[in-house]
């Protein structure tokens, strides 16, 4: 049986598009016939809020399903995966989701010294049948958290909004990825180019800039985001994009980055096999 491809969003640069790419790809592959596992490791939540999950604080049995609980317990021998998945109300997508008052995992990992840069993988391994896509939101530090979403990742994308001072992390981004490359030699890398506005010489010459300083670790993908007033709105209502506004410039772009991207994994679409 094929397993889920594992696909990590991770840059380290607050607003950056990281959430938003995530939330783009997980609702166009979702709407191809996919299914879908969204994780939410990054302690400010917003895929967890993008997605209109919400937690009662009395509720013990619901806020027992986040990632930290998913994550910290995954080496133990009553573990299930599927304890902490909750279904959202969009077809096809599920979420492990983040909880506001959720202590640090990075802090619980280093405490521990027994495989401590696997349990990510670890929590997943029992998953992959059940998905075709298992798509992480990653933190934004380069830690050990981030470092077990890499281990136990296909393919890392890189979201760079192409702002000048987004050229400050792409040295330290290198560096990680060259790092976990090395350990785990199957993981690819992609840079995506989000809230792209071509007219803009700044976002030209920051493209140029970014995509000569990562090309020799990773792809850079040819289709760019553009930008559009209709993400923001999308995010507002908490619906994706490609349900939001299917005729928007930055639904039309996903859905081609999506091409791309699938023809990079080689994967073949459920709906174009009759699923």
């Amino acid at each position: 049986m094929k397993k889920a491809k594992i696909i990590s969003v991770h840059i380290q640069k607050g607003g950056a598009g990281k959430t938003t790419t995530t939330s783009f790809l997980g609702g166009e592959l979702a709407a191809r016939g996919f299914k879908v596992l969204l994780l939410d490791t990054d302690k400010q939540k917003n895929l967890t809020v993008n997605y209109r999950l919400k937690f009662e604080e009395d509720d013990p049995e619901k806020k027992r399903k986040n990632v930290y609980n998913f994550i910290i317990n995954s080496k133990k021998k009553d573990f299930n995966p599927f304890d902490y998945i909750i279904p959202t109300e969009f077809e096809n997508i599920d979420m492990v989701p983040a909880v506001s008052d959720q202590p640090s995992i990075s802090k619980e990992l280093d405490s521990t010294n027994l495989g401590r840069l696997e349990f990510v993988k670890s929590a997943l391994q029992d998953l992959q049948n059940a998905y075709d896509f298992i798509i992480i939101d990653c933190g934004l530090d380069l830690d050990v958290l981030s470092y077990n979403c890499y281990q136990a990742s296909d393919f890392v994308i890189v979201p760079v909004n192409p702002e000048p001072n987004t050229k400050e992390c792409i040295p330290p981004t290198y560096a990680f990825l060259e790092e976990n490359m090395e350990h785990n030699p199957n993981l690819k890398a992609g840079v995506v180019f989000v809230n792209v506005d071509a007219r803009e010489s700044i976002s030209r010459t920051t493209i140029a800039s970014v995509a000569e300083g990562m090309k020799d670790i990773c792809k850079i993908f040819d289709i760019q985001i553009r930008r559009d007033t209709n993400v923001k709105q999308a995010q507002d209502y908490r619906v994706p994009i490609n349900l939001f506004a299917p005729k928007s410039k930055a639904a039309i772009d996903v859905s081609m980055l999506i091409d791309e991207l699938l023809l990079e994994l080689k994967e073949v679409c459920p709906e174009k096999m009759g699923v």
